[in-house]
């Protein structure tokens, strides 16, 4: 029973989670920002409570995660708005509904298995692949835990893996379906292609009036004039602002001094850090005179279990920290006391601390503080475009009076981003912030002044709005014609390419390579390929899916723009049978695991039921609106 238990343990389900506990809390560590009242329950599952406090430490963790992939903060309220949070929430929910059900049948993993199972966990473990008390106490006190907080919540997840595992039993799988799903995956084609260019296609002659009418009414979508917006926009230019300004030189070298941290490369220390489980024991190991490696051995650890590398002040516990870069020469200080333990630490190298001179980097710094400024002035300029366009001047007239302000024609703008002619629009209307506003301003509306994404601010006047219509054909009908001949073109080498596959599947002896000879078209082999490399064929997926179906001699025609592809199958090349076998392995694995995870779903949903789960939406929305109100 014991063994099963150690196995149940030691599973990849239970070794995630603490890797990802361990490093989360010595990222994030444990404590929250909001005083509220512990005993506050958001949710219950039957007995058991989930406090604000639970779910307030989890929450920041989750927050603080999602900014560091992001590399941007993330508030508590988009968070919440993005679903995350519930989720959260329903995930410790399912944890508890778990915990009662194993506390409901009796069910609770022995102190001796905890213990065991935590000494077999890779972060621990020293030299030789033992146990190392000193890397445990380390982990948990710069996680701010103390072993018995740790063992409880490995105890938890080991509880809920064995009620997992209890579901995890043989399931039945369709006969075959491994097999069948790794020989689609495994499947590969060597083709032999030929493209059929639009000038091997035959001239389709000059239609006339009534053909391009007829194919104009058949395409009116394609040839429809879009409305177009006719006015004038106002750009007050922040970048054209800071170029026109020179800062104080004075000014530069404050905003120096205030960011001087992002000029100094921080000083670093090479040590090595031996843990000891109090002063006490750590004052002897010292006063013994021994060598730092003598008491490295003692300890039942290598050099490697103890050494930390190059670390900055930031990289340390505090205390150690203090010890460390406060030394000017290589040598053991200590001993340091820690949350949990003490140390002593010996310091190998001195890296002392470099500061950019204010010399290398004075151009840019004033280049930065010229934009800053500007972003500073611009607002005060656009409040005066509003004032004086309430004044009744015209835009022209503003833009002489104020600095970095110019007017731009806008010449029949199109949600399509083209302007009149169908010219492809390449000026300041371009920009993907001023799209919303384009859209929505009409003929002779007073709009207002918006601020743009990079501190500038527009305004948008329209004078004339020219509807979407249909087209004349007299308007469009160069674009007509030469549509319809390209169409034309298009289906006389779709009906080629037919006959050609044709000749390829009813002629003896016939294949594509003979057939383009006499189209004076170069044959291209490519492969073998599988699914997944369709990107690498300029391909799309669907394309490539239906090649791979294809038996040897098989064809296709693909369409490439205004020219076809054809395409025949010349090898099939046949799997290995050994990586046939390991594919359909993987896939039967991967299907078991499927299926383990929906009994799982099915199995924990209803233990939330039994357990009469339930959320407390009132302290939900206290805990929130206290994040509102500086909880971020």
């Amino acid at each position: 029973m014991l063994n099963w238990l150690l196995k149940a343990a030691r599973s990849w389900v239970a070794k995630g989670f603490l890797l990802v506990l361990v490093a989360s809390l010595v990222i994030f560590g444990v404590g929250g920002g909001i005083t509220f009242n512990q005993n506050t329950a958001v949710a219950v599952v039957g007995d058991a409570e989930i406090t604000v406090a639970d779910y307030d430490r989890a929450l920041r963790r989750l927050q603080q995660d999602i900014s560091q992939r992001q590399r941007r903060g993330m508030t508590m309220e988009e968070l919440r708005a993005s679903g995350q949070a519930d989720a959260l929430l329903s995930a410790m929910m399912r944890e508890a509904a778990q915990e009662a059900e194993m506390a409901a049948i009796g069910v609770d993993v022995p102190d001796e298995v905890v213990a065991e199972t935590i000494a077999t966990l890779p972060q621990f473990v020293g030299q030789g692949g033992r146990f190392s008390p000193n890397l445990y106490r380390q982990a948990l006190a710069s996680a701010g835990l103390q072993p018995a907080e740790f063992e409880a919540l490995q105890r938890a997840e080991m509880n809920r893996t064995l009620l997992q595992n209890a579901l995890a039993g043989p399931g039945t799988l369709p006969p075959g379906l491994a097999a069948r799903i790794a020989q689609a995956q495994a499947a590969r084609r060597v083709i032999d292609t030929v493209i059929l260019m639009p000038d091997m296609a035959p001239d389709p002659g000059t239609p006339d009036a009534g053909t391009l009418s007829a194919y104009l009414e058949d395409n009116a979508a394609r040839f429809r004039i879009p409305e177009r917006k006719y006015g004038r926009l106002l750009h007050l230019s922040s970048r054209a602002l800071a170029a026109s300004y020179t800062p104080d030189p004075e000014a530069v070298r404050a905003f120096y001094e205030a960011q001087i941290d992002n000029y100094v490369t921080p000083g670093r220390a090479v040590v090595d850090q031996l843990n000891f489980a109090d002063m006490a024991a750590a004052e002897a190991a010292l006063a013994s005179g021994a060598s730092f490696e003598d008491m490295v051995a003692d300890s039942g650890q290598s050099l490697a279990d103890v050494a930390l590398g190059a670390v900055t002040r930031n990289d340390l516990a505090s205390a150690v920290a203090d010890a460390v870069f406060v030394t000017q020469q290589p040598g053991i200080v200590g001993p340091v006391e820690l949350p949990v333990g003490a140390a002593l630490v010996r310091v190998r190298e001195i890296q002392p601390e470099r500061q950019v001179p204010f010399e290398e980097v004075e151009e840019n710094l004033t280049l930065i503080v010229a934009e800053r400024e500007a972003l500073t002035r611009t607002p005060e300029l656009a409040a005066q475009i509003e004032e004086q366009r309430a004044a009744g001047a015209t835009l022209e007239e503003i833009a002489a009076a104020l600095p970095a302000t110019a007017v731009t024609p806008i010449d029949g703008w199109a949600a399509d981003g083209s302007l009149a002619g169908g010219v492809p629009d390449e000026g300041i209307t371009a920009r993907r912030d001023l799209r919303a506003e384009m859209l929505d301003v009409l003929d002779g509306e007073e709009r207002e002044v918006i601020a743009l994404s990079d501190g500038s601010y527009a305004l948008v006047v329209i004078d004339r709005i020219e509807p979407a219509r249909a087209p004349a054909l007299d308007e469009v009908q160069e674009r007509v014609a030469a549509a319809w001949a390209a169409d034309q073109r298009r289906a006389a080498l779709v009906a080629r390419a037919e006959r050609i596959r044709t000749a390829i599947a009813e002629k003896p002896g016939v294949t594509l390579t003979s057939m383009a000879a006499g189209l004076g078209r170069p044959v291209d082999r490519v492969g073998p390929f599988g699914r997944g490399d369709a990107r690498a064929m300029g391909l799309p997926d669907t394309v490539v899916d239906g090649l791979l179906s294809l038996d040897l001699g098989g064809t296709a025609q693909v369409p490439l723009g205004e020219a076809v592809m054809i395409v025949e199958v010349v090898e099939v090349p046949a799997p290995d049978p050994v990586e046939m076998l390991q594919m359909a392995s993987q896939v039967e694995q991967s299907l078991r695991l499927s299926q383990t995870r929906d009994q799982i779903e099915y199995f924990v949903n209803a233990l939330e039921i039994e357990h009469s789960s339930g959320v407390d939406s009132v302290a939900l929305q206290q805990l929130f609106t206290q994040y509102g109100h500086g909880g971020y």
